[in-house]
């Protein structure tokens, strides 16, 4: 009888890559686990330009202590000193201690008008918006903008005859496999969210999400 099985060939095998990355995989797994916590693990060296994946797994990362992060204290010090909005955004650029910054592309941090009266403020990212950076994207782009349009407000792409608004994450960073975050990982950015709504000092704030109703309630 003949064999049907699928050649194990790099042509054959790359069909799965678009699946893989559907499913939220961005890394290719190492023969011996990494700790990516420990100044001196190996790193992995890309030697083309592809989309980051994550490790594909649905529940929630084992938690890390804060004090094994960074100290509190100094996360305050930080959102404080930010005196605009650029401030927050390159203060988050080189935020290397929060465990989201080490698995996700790109930061998606704020989009729209900075001056706008409205906040919409969105959970966190997910595959599109990792990928291009933006706020929000794809289809969560395409509802978000029908939403607002339906109550007279901008989205995305600025219109005549409705008010801006100005859209932000409240978690900047995607999670791997588009996992739930953990508290630990809230804690460590809620001084940025803070310093954030301190500066932008919105009329109204319009949560599209859990996260922000949850822990701004």
């Amino acid at each position: 009888m003949k064999n049907r099985s699928v050649e194990n060939t790099p042509v054959a095998l790359s069909a799965f890559l678009p699946w893989l990355v559907e499913m939220g995989a961005d890394e290719v797994l190492r023969d011996e686990p990494v700790n990516r916590l420990l100044a001196q693990s190996p790193m992995i060296v890309e030697t083309a330009p592809t989309v980051l994946m994550a490790p594909i797994f649905a529940g929630p990362a084992k938690p890390v202590p804060l004090s094994e992060v960074i100290d509190p204290t100094d996360i305050v010090a930080a959102a404080d000193r930010c005196l605009q909005i650029s401030d927050i955004a390159a203060a988050l650029a080189e935020f290397v201690a929060h465990p989201l910054k080490k698995t996700a592309t790109r930061l998606c941090f704020l989009a729209g008008a900075p001056n706008a009266r409205i906040l919409v403020l969105a959970d966190k990212p997910r595959n599109d918006e990792d990928r291009s950076g933006a706020v929000l994207a794809g289809k969560h782009q395409v509802l978000a903008e029908r939403l607002l349009a339906a109550i007279g407000l901008c989205g995305v792409e600025p219109r005549q005859a409705c008010e801006q608004v100005v859209l932000a994450n409240f978690m900047p960073w995607r999670p791997p496999g588009n996992r739930a975050v953990t508290q630990q990982e809230v804690k460590l950015i809620m001084p940025f969210v803070h310093r954030l709504l301190e500066l932008l000092a919105p009329k109204l704030i319009l949560c599209f999400g859990a996260l922000p109703g949850q822990y701004l309630a």
